[in-house]
């Protein structure tokens, strides 16, 4: 009986002390995380921003001239620090030329395929922004890479895309 009660007494003192120091853990985790989503999101809205300003710049001012909403639209691109990978991954620079492209082709200007190209990549970019920020691009969860997945068994053929039939044929 000894032996409980001194336990419970140390128990009772260095508890409390464990439990703080969890919840200050977990909170500071937490806190970290947030941080990080609303950095990102910040990203995805300054992008989004640039890249309207610089479309409608080249819808209306298609004449030519000031190229500095454009200008300003790659530097915004080529620069974010939390979605550079995501974008890099979903080839969003490659798209957000052919637009440019399309939109200073004045023979053939086709402002109705641009429109579509521009709202398809606004659309991609917003959900992205939307995604669990713990994914990347490709469905992988973050910090992990597809070789960090078990291997598959060598007896274990990939897949084909195509389902086997199971009836044997005569």
């Amino acid at each position: 009986m000894g032996r409980s009660t001194v336990g419970l007494g140390i128990w009772a003192a260095i508890g409390p002390l464990i439990g703080i120091a969890l919840g200050h853990s977990l909170n500071r985790s937490s806190q970290h995380e947030q941080w990080l989503r609303d950095n990102r999101k910040q990203e995805y809205r300054d992008l989004l921003t640039s890249l309207t300003t610089a479309y409608l710049h080249l819808v209306h001012n298609w004449s030519g001239g000031n190229e500095e909403p454009v200008n300003e639209a790659s530097r915004v691109l080529h620069d974010r620090i939390f979605i550079a990978q995501e974008i890099r991954s979903a080839r969003i620079m490659e798209e957000w030329g052919a637009i440019v492209t399309m939109c200073k082709s004045r023979p053939a200007r086709d402002m109705v395929k641009s429109g579509n190209a521009f709202s398809n990549l606004t659309a991609k970019l917003a959900n992205m922004a939307l995604s669990d920020p713990r994914r990347d691009v490709l469905g992988h969860n973050r910090g992990e890479s597809p070789a960090s997945k078990p291997a598959r068994s060598s007896a274990t053929p990939p897949p084909t895309g195509k389902v086997s039939d199971p009836l044997p044929r005569a």
